[in-house]
């Protein structure tokens, strides 16, 4: 689920191949889109009324929910993609796949900047830091990345104790917060740009 800037709807993605958003101050559904043809797995608000939206079939997907249409597919990953975050400058994305693999993107051209190497087993999360140049990643090999997306480098590496199954970053981009298989929420402090 992913909310919007707005902070008045949400949009969530279901294993039934649809999509919903919500009216949050009504807690109710303003529209139901069905019939994707892939699960949303991942999501991340693009502009107010695209979006892009990671399947199962390993493909990322542009969607404007306001006349229900793919706009662009973004082709590359090799397996289910289950994590997706769009830059500052709202032209370019990342994604997190179970190929092992991030993949930065974009948008306009639909193809990939670089592919981003270095987890040996799925990539859950994924977030960007506020400089727009630097991401992390949390992975099910026990481990969180910090990359610069320029250099396509790994900055450094967090090891936790489980599977990462979640990551976010402060507004000031100095400190990430992650959760792991077993419920437990580790924080690290993050090297200044």
């Amino acid at each position: 689920m992913v909310v919007f800037p707005d902070r008045q709807r949400a949009l969530s993605g279901s294993f039934d191949n649809t999509l919903k958003l919500w009216d949050l101050k009504k807690n109710e559904i303003i529209s139901d889109f069905e019939n994707l043809g892939q699960s949303p797995t991942a999501l991340s608000v693009l502009s107010h009324q695209d979006i892009i939206v990671g399947s199962s079939n390993g493909s990322l997907y542009i969607f404007n929910f306001e006349t229900n249409t793919t706009i662009a597919t973004l082709q590359g990953h090799t397996h289910w993609v289950a994590a997706v975050a769009v830059l500052p400058d709202g032209r370019r994305a990342i994604s997190g796949s179970w190929d092992n693999t991030l993949r930065l993107w974009d948008l306009e051209a639909g193809t990939t900047i670089a592919t981003l190497q270095g987890h040996t087993d799925w990539v859950a999360a994924v977030a960007v830091l506020p400089d727009g140049r630097r991401a992390i990643s949390g992975s099910w090999d026990n481990t969180l990345r910090l990359w610069d997306l320029v250099a396509g480098t790994t900055i450094a590496t967090f090891v936790g104790d489980d599977a990462v199954t979640a990551v976010a970053v402060s507004p000031d981009g100095r400190v990430a917060v992650a959760g792991d298989s077993r419920g437990r929420v580790m924080v690290f402090d993050l090297p200044p740009s």
